[in-house]
């Protein structure tokens, strides 16, 4: 029996998808109602193949229940009473809140059954009925459990500030979601830069450019500069604040900026890789570059100047720090003292 299983699986992981279409006379028409070989397939993990199996089998709750705590997926293809079961219905759901989508209309609507599947996944109320997203307990539950479950809820409810305060306190980023005059909600938005540093890039212009609430972001990460107005990029202390906390903020910052030199050594000092965004007037700069090569060996002596690759110091850092720098060494410096000493050293 399982060599005949083995066998059809074989097929089934063929390139024909209608491996199992009635149109296929080599198979066996009895495996279509076989309890014994669908609750193998759902073992396997081949649920979305039930769309194949008999009415003997789609309409079975038992041996729904059954292939189902083995493969959510099964659910999408039983039968549609079966869908409106709230027993199977909930299992499913605890699988993937997407199968909420297959769950009968009259389930959607059901605000109890809903109110279940939310608590499983704040996520389901995307497949509420259109009544149930106008909820106001609902939505709530939902943004509580999921902040980005606010995407889902009717727009009336995007605009309703408990509820926006609800979904950013679990999640900064659900701003995006939020109505345009909550994202220009001083208070809102604070409150999203707070959790999440990304969140500065939802909120409106005018915030974007508020020195509060660009500082609270930077706080979390220095990157969140690059979310920030011009006018805020442009700010020295500001972008030095910012390059202190993370590096590659150098590349957000105005450009004026990069090649200020205090600027570009706070960068590199904290993320060697930041090198590669300072100006070009001082990527010859032999403090600066080494301050990141200390950091970041390869890439900043691939990209280091001219005139660096040929002083005897930044290379002999650079292959202290990654050994592979010394394919980018010049002939005729390998030849230094200094230099054939450290390859006798490493070799």
């Amino acid at each position: 029996m399982i060599k005949n299983w083995i066998k059809i699986l074989k097929q089934m992981q063929s390139e024909n998808p209608d491996w199992l279409d009635p149109r296929y006379k080599n198979i066996d028409k009895a495996i279509y109602d076989d309890e014994s070989f669908w609750k193998y397939v759902a073992m396997l993990g081949m649920g979305r193949t039930f769309q194949y199996a008999g009415d003997v089998i789609k309409k079975n709750k038992e041996i729904i229940l059954n292939c189902l705590r083995m493969d959510g997926e099964v659910f999408q293809h039983i039968s549609d009473d079966l869908r409106a079961d709230e027993e199977i219905a909930m299992l499913a759901i605890m699988k993937s809140y997407r199968n909420l989508e297959y769950v009968s209309e009259e389930l959607r609507g059901e605000f109890e059954f809903v109110k279940k599947a939310i608590i499983v996944d704040g996520n389901a109320l995307e497949y509420a009925s259109e009544d149930l997203r106008q909820n106001h307990n609902l939505v709530l539950l939902a943004v509580k459990r999921f902040g980005l479950a606010l995407q889902y809820a009717d727009d009336d409810l995007k605009n309703n500030l408990d509820i926006v305060m609800a979904a950013i306190r679990q999640n900064g980023d659900a701003l995006e979601y939020a109505d345009e005059e909550l994202q220009s909600n001083r208070e809102v938005v604070l409150e999203a830069v707070s959790r999440n540093y990304t969140a500065l890039k939802y909120a409106s212009e005018d915030l974007r450019g508020d020195k509060e609430i660009v500082f609270q972001a930077l706080l979390l990460d220095g990157d969140a500069i690059e979310y920030a107005t011009k006018a805020i990029k442009a700010d020295k202390d500001i972008a030095m604040l910012a390059v202190t906390l993370s590096g590659n903020a150098l590349e957000f910052i105005d450009k004026k900026l990069r090649s200020d030199k205090s600027i570009a050594k706070a960068a590199v000092a904290r993320s060697g890789r930041s090198y590669e965004y300072i100006d070009k007037t001082l990527k010859a700069d032999k403090e600066i570059a080494t301050l990141a090569l200390a950091d970041w060996g390869w890439d900043i002596y691939q990209n280091a100047a001219k005139e660096l690759k040929i002083d005897k110091d930044t290379v002999l850092l650079a292959l202290t720090k990654d050994p592979d720098n010394l394919k980018c060494v010049d002939k005729e410096l390998r030849k230094e003292a200094d230099i054939i000493d450290w390859l006798k050293l490493v070799s």
